[in-house]
């Protein structure tokens, strides 16, 4: 007999595993892995729609409930995706269907549909099947689960078979979900057709459509005011088709991105990675100095190769200028995926890389699982942000993810960055990795660098967030028509509320952390939750008007700066005035345009743009990042102040970077603000390895979280006492466990919170999960406490 794993769609972890069923010997062949079928599941032997995670030919004494129905012969999901899958839950312990669903468009798989085109009629008169599909020609797309209802599914699929052969049918992916609109379309297939005169409204719309292509269903009902049943008898008359399209798909037509000649140290790079027998690439390379356009040229050969390519870029630098060029090089080729698309933008993209029909995919984390064949070439661009750390679901790496793809399709990855992680940049000097760079930027024009120490700043008299030295340079640029960037990573007009009477600071109900002001709202906002309330301008404790705005935001710097420089057009980008994809790609046009004077804003404006006339960047905080507890706060530190300074002068026009920072002989500082990787790598080394952590041994984050601390506190306590006597049973040597503790940032949302931390080598990592997943398993739900374990996270706080 087959015996086949099968995988049912349910969110119960209990009930996350894989079930045993059996199907005929003889259906081996056509039960493929990643392909969905009917299983009877439960008690009642309900029947519900499953996965098959593997099969295998044998015999078992256990007694086995039947397959039901075959759905899929092609998968939905590939084996090498289903192998991506099985590594993600392994590695980061997440359950089986959240790592399914990573693989996956949105929805769950048993709202997969697949359907139909017939695209010619093929001669086999004795096959009624075959007679079947044939009639279902100029009716557009039609359903496989009405085609196969009360049908042999082998010859349904053989018929299938023979069509595809013939290049005459069209096998498409839609997802049954409300909430997902398809557009139908019409087109006028016989204008000779005789109609009755007294049909009027029939020939309105023949006329209608005379010399269409295909015309919108709902376009033509709203133009000629007609009843549904209408097109109903025409289509059934065949005089006109229809015709269920996904949604309107097509790129807006970008402007050629013209090839540029590689200089030496580029094609260098480029021949390394395309000869050396390699999988995987770092590639360090100073900001300016040409790694798109290495990109660029390894998909085309790529391409030219038969292959596929994946580009994934953190999603605050997946800006319209990284997808104009790779649209205006590769027309017709490229899909793109992010956060900021619709669900039903993103399941067009991926029904068109399903289907073959997109050969470059261009995304943030989530697309290194995008479904293209022949996979040739992952690239990482920016890999050190942190943004590729998922944290939500199965908390994968996209490092390790792709890694793992390109190992099953024998294809290569590459990872672009001018301050690359640090534990990256250990891999490959330690052979991990084969090391590139890129040391000299394209422009030759000089960029100055200073550094201003603003408690000096402060003492000489000039508390405002703008010191001498930047504002002369700001007036200096303006005065010759160039552009600025003010960078500040803080939201909002001032960091938090406190009253000068009682001491009371303005915090959220919901979560332990201040509350930030947003001037032009006049509200105090949580940027944990989200919660928001009005700003009275008195103290919620003791009522005194007697209230200060504490610390700044970057709706503070906008004001200060309309004030100083009040003839300049000024804009501001953070996440309150970029909530939608619009209002993003507006102020980067404008920039373009230069209909921008000074362009104020978080990270977003410190990574992936290339503006001509931005002259000066402005870092205002250089430090801030640095009171963070977490041991990456160095690291972010140097990552956001170097990537700030990569801004300017990137043209033919020298540049300027003026540095403020409180602790400006801190290394980070100093190495951030002339981009000295080496500096900053050598001082940074020292403390990760005197202290064990990454790159020296790996993190395991255990969080607790409930809505009564004292059902945190003992549940993590029992958990690290179990954890202790495991470890200390399996006589691991080298595994550290801190806590339990309260985590920084105790209560969010309404929820307390407390953390275990593993530190653990490399060659007792995977012990050390089981021993893990073990305790976890049997502490589970107990007293309703939320538990999460979260390998290298992004952050300890």
């Amino acid at each position: 007999m087959t015996i086949v794993e099968v995988l049912i769609d349910t969110n119960v972890r209990s009930l996350d595993r894989t079930f045993t069923y059996y199907a005929n010997e003889s259906l081996y062949d056509d039960i493929k892995l990643g392909s969905r079928v009917i299983v009877p599941f439960g008690k009642g032997n309900k029947k519900v729609l499953g996965l098959v995670i593997s099969k295998k030919i044998g015999k078992t004494d256990m007694e086995l409930k039947e397959i039901f129905q075959i759905v899929d012969r092609n998968p939905i999901i590939s084996e090498e995706l289903l192998t991506l899958a099985t590594f993600v839950r392994d590695k980061y312990l997440s359950t089986f269907n959240d790592a399914i669903h990573l693989v996956m468009p949105p929805g769950r798989f048993n709202q997969i549909s697949r359907n139909l085109e017939v695209l010619n009629v093929i001669d086999e008169k004795d096959n009624e099947t075959v007679k079947l599909i044939n009639s279902m020609y100029g009716k557009g797309i039609f359903s496989y689960e009405k085609l196969i209802e009360n049908r042999d599914y082998r010859q349904v699929e053989d018929a299938i078979d023979l069509f595809k052969s013939k290049g005459a049918i069209r096998e498409k992916f839609f997802f049954k979900d409300s909430q997902i609109e398809r557009k139908i379309f019409l087109k006028l297939k016989n204008p000779d057709v005789k109609i009755p005169k007294n049909a009027t409204l029939q020939l309105k719309v023949i006329d209608y459509l005379k010399n269409k292509d295909y015309v919108e269903y709902k376009l033509l009902r709203d133009d000629l005011k007609i009843p549904k049943s209408v097109i109903d008898t025409l289509i059934k008359k065949e005089v006109i088709i229809s015709k269920i399209g996904e949604l309107d798909t097509k790129s807006p037509i970008r402007p050629y991105y013209e090839k540029k000649i590689l200089n030496k140290e580029q094609e260098a790079v480029y021949t390394k990675v395309v000869n050396f027998n390699r999988k995987g690439f770092l590639l360090h390379g100073v900001t300016g100095s040409g790694k798109t356009e290495v990109y660029l040229k390894l998909t085309e050969f790529y391409l030219s190769k038969g292959k596929s390519v994946i580009i994934l870029v953190p999603e605050i630098a997946l800006t319209p200028q990284m997808i104009d060029r790779f649209e205006g090089r590769f027309e017709g080729e490229v899909a793109v995926l992010h956060s900021k698309m619709t669900p039903k933008e993103r399941l067009a993209q991926w029904v068109l890389i399903k289907n073959g029909e997109k050969r470059i995919v261009v995304g943030a984390r989530s697309a290194v699982f995008a479904p293209l064949s022949n996979l040739g070439l992952i690239i990482i661009d920016e890999e050190h942000e942190s943004s590729f750390k998922s944290n939500s679901m199965a908390r994968f790496e996209t490092f390790e993810v792709a890694k793992k793809r390109v190992d099953f399709v024998g294809g290569k990855l590459l990872l672009g960055s001018a301050t690359p992680n640090l534990t990256t940049y250990y891999k490959a000097l330690n052979g991990e990795l084969e090391l590139l760079e890129l040391k000299n930027r394209i422009s030759k024009t000089k960029t100055d660098i200073e550094i201003v120490d603003m408690a000096e700043e402060y003492k000489s008299g000039n508390t405002s967030i703008i010191s001498r030295k930047l504002y002369n340079r700001i007036n200096e640029a303006l005065k010759d028509a160039n552009q600025v960037i003010l960078f500040l990573n803080r939201k909002g007009y001032s960091g938090f509320i406190s009253c000068k009477s009682c001491g009371h600071t303005e915090k959220c109900e919901a979560c332990d952390i201040s509350m930030t002001y947003y001037k032009s709202k006049n509200l105090l906002k949580c940027n944990y939750c989200g919660r928001v309330k009005i700003m009275t301008g008195f103290c919620s404790e003791c009522n005194s008007n007697d209230v200060s705005l504490i610390g700044l935001g970057t709706e503070l710097v906008e004001e200060v700066s309309r004030k100083l420089f009040p003839q300049a057009r000024i804009r501001r980008m953070d996440m309150e005035t970029t909530k939608n994809r619009e209002s993003y790609e507006e102020i980067y046009r404008d920039m373009l345009d230069r209909k921008i004077d000074i362009l104020i804003g978080t990270q977003m404006v410190s990574k992936g743009f290339d503006f001509p006339h931005v002259t000066l960047m402005g870092v205002l905080l250089a430090d801030l990042s640095l009171n963070i507890p977490d041991f990456h706060a160095s690291e972010r530190t140097f990552q956001l102040i170097s990537q700030s300074a990569g801004r300017a002068g990137r043209d033919e026009k020298k540049g300027h970077v003026i540095v403020q920072s409180f602790n400006p002989k801190h290394y980070s500082v100093r190495a951030g603000a002339v981009s000295d990787y080496e500096l900053f790598y050598k001082n940074e080394l020292k403390i990760r390895k005197q202290f064990n952590y990454p790159p020296f041994k790996s993190l395991i984050l255990i969080g607790f979280s409930s809505n009564s601390r004292e059902a945190v506190i003992n549940l993590s306590k029992e958990f690290a006492e179990e954890l202790r006597a495991s470890i200390r049973h399996k006589a691991l040597k080298t595994v550290d466990i801190l806590g339990p503790n309260p985590s920084s940032i105790e209560k969010i949302k309404g929820r307390f919170r407390h953390q275990i931390i593993v530190k653990t080598h490399k060659d007792e990592e995977n012990l050390t999960k089981h021993i893990l997943e073990w305790v976890y398993n049997k502490l589970e739900n107990k007293n309703k406490v939320r538990i999460i374990i979260d390998v290298n996270p992004n952050s300890i706080i």
